[in-house]
């Protein structure tokens, strides 16, 4: 949580923001929340206070909630930087990329010296695939906090979409001896790793990060595919399973099914198989290759008519079949 608590505020409203900000530190979010609450039943429009909350429901991915008291805080103090930063932000994770990027540019112009703003705004345009946007941003939060490493991450992950590989892989390394809790860091190594077929260093990389937040359904996916590359079918299916338990409902995507229905097809699963190409086309009756996986399987099963339908399918859809 990026602020200041201002000393001249009321004694006990300073007293529970002081506690909500260690508690947020900490990603105790719900104790943080508790103790915002009380200082903004003292002082309903403490802008700090709103500020706080903003960005406390952002770490609960509370986002809309969070969206209202950024918006809120904006009304109270129009030139409050850290209130449009936060702004932002809520705009953000609501995926209103415009709105996010003319708060970030208020907040910019309120407060050019804020590295915070520079690097909010690098995500954005590395979010929308403005690379060298989001470089220049991160040089620039870097330009004004040169020995904060953890802008390092930043920069890494950007030069892995330029195609700087080898100095993504020495920002990581930099990173590192400060941020060596952050998974994030460790899955965008992982990521830079595999682009340059560093594969045992990719899985190291992914297996530090799922050790630090084994909630990580992007690790477990990118794992999965690195054991399945190894023909470790088995290992992989756990860690495509992984990936689906940890992944909202709303967010599944057919490839992970496929992904795990390929590697049963390998363990001549044939009916585990069956189930995940099914669910793969459930959620998107458009994947060729989830049909044309099926057909395989019903081939398998001596469901020759039934496996010629859905190669038909595939076909159409546009998956190549030979």
């Amino acid at each position: 949580m990026n602020m200041e608590i201002k000393k001249e505020m009321n004694a006990e409203v300073q007293k529970y923001l002081e506690v909500a900000k260690e508690k947020y530190d900490k990603k105790q979010y719900q104790e943080a929340l508790e103790n915002i609450n009380k200082a903004l039943a003292i002082e309903p429009e403490n802008v700090d206070a709103l500020v706080y909350r903003a960005s406390t429901y952002v770490g609960m991915e509370k986002y809309e909630e969070g969206l209202v008291d950024a918006k809120k805080a904006v009304e109270i103090a129009p030139q409050n930087a850290n209130a449009w930063l936060w702004l932002g932000t809520s705009f953000f994770f609501n995926s209103d990329f415009e709105g996010a990027s003319k708060a970030y540019e208020r907040a910019r112009e309120l407060d050019p010296q804020n590295k915070d703003v520079y690097i909010s705004r690098g995500v954005l345009r590395q979010k929308l695939s403005d690379f060298e946007g989001a470089y220049q941003d991160y040089l620039k939060a870097q330009e004004l906090d040169p020995e904060n490493k953890k802008i390092y991450t930043y920069l890494g992950s950007v030069k892995i979409f330029l195609n700087k590989h080898e100095e993504a892989r020495i920002d990581f390394e930099k990173a590192a001896v400060e941020d060596t809790t952050n998974s994030g860091l460790w899955l965008m190594s992982a990521l830079n790793n595999l682009h340059t077929n560093r594969i045992v260093e990719a899985q190291k990389d992914l297996e530090f990060a799922l050790r630090l937040d084994p909630d990580f359904p992007l690790g477990w996916y990118l794992l999965g595919f690195i054991k399945f590359s190894r023909k470790n079918y088995q290992e992989a299916v756990e860690d495509f399973t992984k990936a689906i338990a940890t992944i909202p409902k709303e967010q599944i995507t057919s490839d992970i099914w496929c992904a795990r229905g390929v590697c049963y097809v390998h363990l001549r699963n044939f009916d585990k198989a069956y189930h995940d190409f099914n669910k793969a086309i459930e959620i998107n009756p458009k994947d060729g290759r989830a049909y044309f996986m099926r057909a395989k399987v019903k081939e398998y099963q001596k469901d020759h008519k039934g496996a010629i339908i859905d190669f038909q399918r595939a076909k159409e859809l546009g998956y190549r079949v030979n």
